[in-house]
C-alpha cells in the first residue's frame, strides 16, 4: 500500500505595469510506502557470485523512491519593452532516495540550481517573425545530482553490499535558440 499525499502553491506579482514579475511555485508532499518488503539475490560470496537463493527484509513504511517531499522554485522577470524580456529562475529539490528502502546510504542529497534566459523578438518582417533567446543553465556552477541508481547484493556469510550509481548534471552551460515563426494567409 502505498500514497502521496500534499499541497501545490503558486503565485504571481506583478509589479511596476507588469514590467517585473516575480513568481514562485512549491510542492509540500509526504510520498510513502506502508509495509515494505524488499526481495534482495543472495551470492555465494564475494569472489564467485553464484547466485543461491533469495532473502526478504520488512522495513515497515518507508519513503516512495525518487518522491522528494519539498520540490520549490522562484523566479524573477524584468520585461522592459514588449520585445525583451530577461529571467533568473531557481529551483530547490530536497533529499531523495534511490529505491524503497529509505537507506541514506541510497540517496539523493537535496539542491539548489539556478538559470538565466534573455529573449528579443525582432519586429515582424516579410520573412516572419524572429526570436532570440539565450540561456545559462547552472548559472552558478552548482556540483548536483539530480538521478541516479541502487541495489543491494547479499551474501551466505550474511554481509551486504550497496551497489550505487549517480548522474551528476552539467555544470555552467550556455544555449542560444533562434526561432521564426511565419504564417501565410490564404484567400478563398
Amino acid at each position: 500500500d502505498s500514497y502521496r499525499a500534499g499541497i501545490e502553491l503558486e503565485a504571481v506579482i506583478p509589479l511596476f505595469n507588469n514590467k517585473f514579475i516575480l513568481d514562485a511555485n512549491t510542492t509540500l508532499s509526504r510520498n510513502k510506502i506502508d509495509n515494505y518488503t524488499a526481495y534482495f539475490d543472495v551470492y555465494d560470496n564475494e569472489d564467485d557470485y553464484n547466485w543461491t537463493r533469495q532473502i526478504y527484509k520488512d522495513y515497515g513504511t518507508t519513503n516512495i523512491s525518487f518522491s522528494p517531499s519539498v520540490v520549490s522554485a522562484i523566479g524573477a522577470t524584468w520585461q522592459p519593452t514588449p520585445d525583451l524580456y530577461l529571467n533568473l529562475t531557481g529551483k530547490y529539490v530536497s533529499k531523495q532516495y534511490l529505491d524503497n528502502t529509505s537507506d541514506n546510504e541510497k540517496s539523493i542529497d537535496a539542491y539548489f540550481v539556478s538559470n538565466f534566459s534573455a529573449g528579443y523578438t525582432f519586429k515582424p518582417s516579410a520573412v516572419g517573425t524572429f526570436n532570440l533567446q539565450f540561456f545559462v543553465n547552472n548559472l552558478f556552477n552548482s556540483k548536483y545530482i539530480a538521478n541516479g541508481w541502487a541495489s543491494t547484493d547479499a551474501f551466505e556469510n550474511g554481509s551486504t553490499i550497496n551497489w550505487v550509481g549517480y548522474y551528476p548534471q552539467a555544470s555552467r552551460n550556455y544555449m542560444a535558440q533562434l526561432t521564426l515563426s511565419f504564417y501565410k494567409i490564404i484567400y478563398i
